[in-house]
């Protein structure tokens, strides 16, 4: 069985708008850019299914339409919105990001609102093909966290010394919506979500490490009722392992290597919770 997946194409656009509200210490403010990304497969066995695809072409699996509007208030204070539309139903089209960054120097930023939560190498760039050098990001990694963005506020703090290049990060929030599980819409909460990264670069060495936590909550009413179903007959711990909700742990470990000729990546990540949400 042979999974053939194409990037049928890629597209990537930006411009600026002046507005009225421009000044001459401030040109074209407001920024738009977008990027767009088609990803054809097909499965030569009429008898699987992975990640959506089977022995029919598909287009509707992975491909995407994202829109981004940056406005510059000031130097130091900028709002950057962004929408993307998704053919594949397990994602939700719709606002992506939504903040507030404040930079007050050239090593520390700070952004306010909704974004995208930097649980991997990258998070950032998820949506946008040509970041990174696979036709998809590898489903063992990128598939273990079932929701990208959250509401809160993130620091970054950055800078270099001689041939070194160190990054600190941290992030603090909470998660309010439907997340796509097991072809189901699940409405779910993530209170005292926090988390913490670094980073550390030497010429063409990468290292990254990152923790972070947050108490879940979903409302799983079908497992729910089978969990006390079990407990009824004395399945206890199958019961504890179909609760997902509880404190939620995610670690993630990665060094990399790249140049002009080569290039070698690698990526960790584990999740583990108190009831069945251990990957």
């Amino acid at each position: 069985m042979d999974l053939v997946v194409l990037r049928a194409s890629v597209v990537c656009l930006s411009f600026s708008l002046s507005t009225f509200l421009a000044s001459a210490a401030t040109p074209n403010p407001l920024e738009f850019s977008g990027f767009a990304r088609v990803i054809m497969g097909y499965l030569d066995d009429e008898n699987a299914e992975y990640v959506g695809y089977d022995n029919s072409i598909s287009i509707d699996q992975q491909s995407l339409l994202g829109l981004q509007a940056d406005y510059r208030l000031s130097e130091e204070i900028a709002f950057t919105g962004q929408v993307v539309g998704y053919t594949d139903d397990q994602r939700s089209s719709g606002l992506e990001w939504l903040y507030l960054t404040y930079t007050p120097n050239s090593a520390l930023q700070v952004k306010l609102g909704r974004q995208r939560i930097p649980f991997f190498n990258h998070s950032d760039s998820l949506d946008v093909g040509f970041a990174y050098p696979w036709l998809t990001l590898p489903q063992q990694v990128y598939d273990t966290a079932f929701f990208s963005t959250f509401d809160g506020v993130l620091a970054n703090y950055q800078f270099t010394l001689n041939d070194w290049q160190i990054s600190y990060e941290g992030y603090w929030g909470r998660f309010d919506d439907e997340i796509h599980l097991d072809s189901q819409d699940l409405d779910t909460q993530v209170i005292g979500l926090f988390g913490v990264n670094a980073s550390v670069s030497y010429r063409n060495f990468n290292l990254r490490g990152s923790y972070g936590q947050g108490d879940i909550d979903i409302e799983q009413d079908e497992a729910t009722q089978f969990a006390q179903l079990l407990r009824q007959f004395g399945f206890t711990n199958n019961a504890d392992w179909l609760n997902a909700n509880g404190l939620l742990q995610f670690y993630q470990l990665s060094a990399n290597y790249e140049d002009l000729d080569y290039f070698l990546r690698s990526e960790v990540t584990k999740m583990t919770g108190a009831g069945g949400a251990v990957r």
